[in-house]
């Protein structure tokens, strides 16, 4: 019998390949539809494996390393072929200026996605805390979908795995539905604003994680442009966490600087308010490289400032956008 521990990484390795193929790596062609076709069966007949096999404690280390080596191999080469393909063959939509991000920072920007453009952004993020826990997030995902030039969709998916002591648990944290709308152009000390709503459901993921109540959260999101090179960000906002009533205040304020045309750097300080608690403030920083317009991949880590923040957390990132809806062609008379 497959060890369980085994088939648990088989479940993890491709719910993150399937991530890769189906959302980030989107090429319209019969091919990639057939893997990705090809990648749901498999994880069906996988996630069904691991429900049989729940009370199963065999550990089999030389399978295991050999399936590792077998798994990361394949891994690698389909994200290098794929990541390829895309590159040399998705058009780069040179009227369009460079993707911007939500990520790898805490500051959401003030910019909505393309009209008809679908930006996928992943990351995968450990964060250390204190007393012996840390939060493993492989990956998690920001979709967003562009309806006109004032209006986006967003949702957020994550998949994480939570240790506390021994104690660990894994599966998909409740689903994040959300929308970001402009609000004003810069015009001298007036910051390019927008505003975002998000919803977070209580019981749209792995049981483990359900909450008691929905979750909604908002912030307002602003940029100056204080040079061509450098940008002063800042969201004001509140959260809360659908277990109790008590909402939390949110700030961020970050500096974006870029190095070249390609790689840019930020510094940040940000931090959560809740009524009748300590403040949690943090700091963080990272880099960007843009790879063409559409697509751009991150680096970034972060220390807690408080008594009761997370020690610290380090987080790779790679996003990216194309066109959903193709332009309408007008038929000649």
């Amino acid at each position: 019998m497959t060890p369980l521990h085994s088939i648990k990484i088989e479940t993890y390795f491709f719910l993150f390949l399937h991530h890769l193929i189906q959302q980030f790596v989107i090429i319209q062609t019969s091919t990639i539809i057939l893997f990705s076709l090809l990648l749901d069966v498999m994880m069906i007949i996988i996630v069904y494996q691991v429900k049989l096999c729940e009370s199963c404690r065999q550990i089999d280390l030389t399978s295991m390393k050999l399936f590792l080596k077998q798994q990361l191999t394949f891994g690698v080469v389909a994200c290098i072929v794929c990541i390829t393909v895309m590159i040399h063959h998705q058009s780069m939509a040179q009227t369009l200026p460079p993707i911007q991000l939500d990520r790898p920072d805490q500051t959401e920007c003030p910019f909505i996605t393309p009209k008809n453009y679908i930006q996928i952004e992943h990351g995968i993020t450990m964060e250390n805390i204190r007393n012996n826990q840390s939060i493993f997030s492989h990956p998690t995902s920001l979709s967003k979908f562009g309806i006109n030039e004032k209006l986006e969709f967003r949702l957020i998916t994550e998949f994480i795995t939570q240790q506390i002591n021994d104690s660990q648990t894994s599966g998909l944290a409740p689903v994040t539905f959300g929308f970001k709308t402009a609000l004003l152009e810069e015009n001298g000390i007036i910051p390019k604003t927008s505003f975002i709503g998000h919803l977070t459901t209580s019981n749209l993921g792995s049981k483990a994680f359900h909450t008691p109540y929905v979750a909604p959260s908002f912030r307002f999101t602003m940029q100056h442009t204080l040079t061509n090179r450098i940008a002063l960000a800042y969201n004001l906002g509140a959260e809360w966490n659908g277990i109790t009533a008590a909402h939390t205040y949110i700030y961020t304020l970050t500096n974006g600087f870029s190095l070249t045309k390609r790689l840019s750097a930020y510094a940040e300080l940000y931090g959560f308010l809740t009524h009748g608690q300590v403040p949690d403030h943090r700091m963080d920083g990272g880099f960007t490289y843009l790879i063409n317009r559409d697509l751009i991949i991150d680096l970034s880590g972060g220390l807690g400032m408080s008594k009761q923040s997370p020690e610290n957390y380090i987080s790779f990132g790679i996003s990216h956008r194309f066109r959903a809806i193709p332009d309408r062609v007008p038929l000649n008379k």
